[in-house]
């Protein structure tokens, strides 16, 4: 039986991996590498592993270089991969091609960054180019295909589109409708939605935080009286649970997507401070208000 893995190391990157195994084929034994990059990956993987009954395996790698290693001696069938950008990842790309020629490998979509074109400028990015380092998601040469939301916005944004662009099929919205209270088990939620359902309030403010994180971030929200939420990005391993009296702690590690949509059911009204989070992408946003705090408020 073929052989097909996915190395992650990030919550997001395991949604949109459920939203591309539901258009392949199902006679495959697929593995999940999970990265230990983000906040209670182990736990993560652990739950999976008690209670998923989908088939798929789940490991646990100190980092993603140690599972992509995992993969590469493996020798899948399928590889499938986040990103191959970069000097670093090209040689790895290109050792890996070395060792399993048969295999194929693919990239997936996990955020904004996927369609980006302006990681490198100038001289680097034409030598790069001149020397098969992909430049943009799914540029190297070694790579068979991208999987991907928004194909034509791919196509138009990148300098180098990738040989197979395959749309997936499945929104991330509707992966977590069809998953709900499981995944938020699995991300450790359910006390945290107990405790929101707790609250009398009919809006709710939302600081998702950056990679960085200090108390004093909150400040310009502690006076809303709205119920006042905060997410921390998932690559925070520190547990800032009692930081604020004033704010509702999330789970670090908990999607934010998966959050959002759970609090979508609680909340007339959402209100979400970020720092150029992807998170806009992917879920419904009929009541709710996305504000960038890189952009300057108009006044």
């Amino acid at each position: 039986m073929k052989r097909r893995v996915f190395i992650v190391e990030r919550p997001l990157q395991i949604l949109i991996v459920f939203a591309i195994l539901d258009q392949l084929e199902d006679d495959c034994v697929n593995d999940i590498l999970v990265a230990n990059c983000f906040h209670g990956a182990a736990e993560v993987v652990s739950r999976f592993n008690n209670l998923s009954t989908s088939g798929i395996n789940y490991m646990l790698f100190g980092d993603y270089k140690k599972a992509f290693l995992f993969a590469e001696k493996n020798k899948y069938e399928e590889i499938f991969i986040h990103w191959d950008i970069g000097f670093r990842t090209s040689i790895r790309l290109n050792r890996l091609n070395f060792t399993t020629p048969r295999s194929k490998i693919y990239v997936f979509e996990e955020g904004a960054g996927t369609y980006r074109d302006d990681l490198y400028t100038g001289i680097k990015k034409r030598i790069f180019s001149k020397i098969g380092v992909a430049i943009n998601n799914g540029g190297h040469n070694k790579i068979d295909g991208i999987f991907l939301y928004s194909p034509e916005y791919y196509r138009l944004s990148v300098s180098k589109p990738a040989k197979s662009i395959v749309q997936i099929n499945l929104n991330v919205s509707e992966v977590i409708e069809q998953n709900d209270e499981f995944l938020i088990a699995i991300f450790d939620g359910t006390n945290f939605i107990k405790k929101l359902k707790i609250e009398k309030s009919i809006e709710c403010v939302i600081y998702l935080s950056n990679w960085c994180f200090s108390p004093s971030d909150l400040d310009f929200i502690q006076n809303s009286k709205s119920t006042k939420i905060l997410k921390l990005h998932p690559h925070i391993k520190i547990d800032h649970t009692n930081i604020r009296s004033d704010f509702i702690v999330c789970p670090n590690g908990i999607p934010a997507e998966l959050l959002i949509s759970k609090l979508q059911t609680l909340y007339e009204k959402i209100t979400i401070f970020h720092h150029g989070s992807s998170v806009a992408r992917y879920v419904n946003s009929n009541s709710t208000k996305f504000i960038d705090l890189r952009i300057p408020c108009k006044n």
